[in-house]
């Protein structure tokens, strides 16, 4: 009894211990969502595109194109709000590959919506034509006949009604048709210009991967020809079996009739004994059908082995086009990885403009937000939730999510500074411990001239000569943000091992021991960095 009770507050503890790592879990999850929002944008953008090609490949009616139309509605919003400066690239990308692939499915919807209406209005005249028909036929016979007369009259005016409404959809169908064909190519003629909109300012904004770009969006593109080529062999494979099986149950039938003209020819043959003029004349016609049905087994059996032939070579060609495609994939595949390991490379130098709304009251900025100085009493600014009340701190406009980032700033005639990079959740209001914990990477030089990293351990940079410039890179990948002497291009401190999950910012404090100093801090415009890499 008492082991019993043993297990079951056991049992209690581990489940109440499971509930809190549920809870801590699922806080977890929220706070990683609030945090990523552009990246899980970008995750969402592609399984909608990827839902929009398999729909693409099945879509068989209206209703199938009309989801596909909300699912691209709804992927052009998502791709229209991709607004920071360093996913403007990702942005345009992915509005070209959404334009390929919306005039891909709008030619393919034309295409569809036209034959359906020819097939439908060709059943319809079939339709009229047949009743027509009857209506000559059931003339002819109340012409002939006395017999009859009104039943035949009935069903002659029954007919006559059927046909007007029959005439009156067939031009419904084609004006219908005419409209929705001009629709979609207005659509169309839209999407194109949109298309090449987006790639002339994407070739703007990135020459210098436009091309492998396009060459991208030109092998998704041949990939899908590819993709359709291989699935119309294997429809017209299935075709031909069809035909196959249909011509084999023919033969059948047509050699069942072989049989019975046989029994027949046996059958005359003894009647030949009564009649022997008679006997004759049947013989030549027997003789002529069994020529005929002799000739037409030939060629059955000549048409059964030509598509057996076809369905061997319709085979081959599958099995070749889909060689193609998976060659293709690749290709797309490694231009993806090239296309990756270039963006992992590329250094992005730029002068860095600050954000007004986050400078301290006392903070003033120059006109073009790139120069830093401070005011005796402080500025009538708005409250903003995002501005330091109390640091002497202001942000760089631009935060950084991916990507590499290089910016300088001026530090010549100052008695002291601290500067760096925080992150957009770092703690603003109130005073504050800088740390990488807290979401600040930063280094200070105070009034003797020491210069310090504020590492999880503070350390002591040694210099020989006090730098004029500093430089400072982010490599968001790695985790990293380093700090260079940019006059003598040279390595002070890096802080290495960083997991960023929110967008970094440049950050500038000004020093409460230089006050006085007249002199402005200055964000410059960095030269070439090749000697970064």
């Amino acid at each position: 009894m008492e082991e019993r009770i043993r297990d079951q507050a056991e049992i209690k503890e581990l489940q109440k211990l499971i509930d809190e790592k549920n809870n801590e879990l699922a806080r977890k999850t929220e706070e990683l969502k609030a945090s990523s929002a552009q990246p899980q944008r970008l995750l969402q953008i592609i399984a909608i595109q990827t839902q929009i090609e398999k729909l693409s490949y099945v879509a068989a009616n209206d209703t199938d194109y009309e989801k596909i139309r909300a699912l691209q509605d709804h992927l052009n919003n998502l791709v229209d709000e991709i607004q920071d400066e360093n996913n403007e690239n990702t942005k345009l990308m992915f509005k070209i590959l959404a334009h390929q692939d919306e005039i891909a499915r709008l030619e393919k919807q034309e295409k569809r919506q036209t034959q359906a209406a020819l097939d439908r209005i060709k059943d319809l005249e079939n339709e009229l034509e047949d009743i027509r028909n009857q209506i000559e036929e059931k003339t002819l016979l109340l012409n002939s006949s006395d017999s009859r007369i009104s039943t035949l009259t009935a069903q002659i005016m029954e007919l006559h009604k059927k046909i007007k409404p029959l005439e009156e959809e067939i031009l419904d169908i084609r004006d219908t048709s005419a409209e929705n064909v001009r629709e979609l190519q207005k659509r169309l003629e839209l999407i194109t210009r949109q298309l090449q909109d987006s790639e002339l300012r994407l070739q703007e904004a990135d020459a210098k991967n436009f091309d492998l770009i396009m060459e991208i969006a030109d092998l998704r593109t041949q990939l899908k020809k590819a993709q359709k080529k291989a699935s119309k062999p294997a429809e017209n494979s299935n075709e031909l079996e069809q035909q196959l099986q249909t011509q084999q149950r023919v033969n059948k039938r047509l050699e069942s009739a072989n049989k019975d003209l046989k029994e027949e020819v046996k059958e005359l043959k003894m009647r030949c004994t009564d009649d022997v003029a008679y006997c004759a004349d049947l013989q030549r016609q027997l003789q002529q059908s069994q020529e005929d049905a002799d000739r037409l087994q030939q060629q059955l059996s000549e048409k059964d082995a030509n598509l057996k032939q076809q369905l061997e070579e319709q085979i081959r060609e599958n099995n070749r086009l889909q060689s193609e495609k998976n060659q293709l994939e690749d290709n797309v595949q490694d231009l993806q990885n090239r296309l990756s390991n270039v963006e992992d490379k590329t250094i992005y130098a730029r002068q860095v403009t600050l954000d007004p709304n986050t400078a301290h009251p006392r903070i003033a900025l120059s006109a073009d937000n790139t120069r830093i100085s401070t005011t005796a009493e402080a500025q009538n600014v708005p409250d903003n939730p995002g501005r330091f009340d109390v640091v002497l701190a202001v942000l760089g406009t631009t935060g950084y999510s991916t990507g590499r980032h290089y910016w300088e700033v001026s530090v010549a005639g100052k008695l002291c500074y601290h500067l760096g990079m925080a992150s957009e959740s770092a703690p603003r209001k109130g005073t504050m411990k800088f740390s990488p914990a807290n979401g600040y990477w930063t280094l200070v030089m105070n009034k003797q001239g020491q210069l310090r990293a504020i590492d999880r351990k503070p350390f002591n940079i040694p210099i020989q000569t006090q730098p004029l410039t500093l430089g400072i890179l982010l490599d968001y990948k790695k985790g990293q943000i380093s700090f260079y002497d940019a006059g003598v291009r040279s390595h002070m401190y890096s802080f290495v091992g960083q997991r960023f999950t929110d967008k970094i910012y440049p950050f500038v404090n000004f020093c409460v021991e230089d006050l006085e100093g007249l002199t402005p801090i200055e964000l410059l415009s960095p030269g070439l960095v090749d000697w970064l890499n």
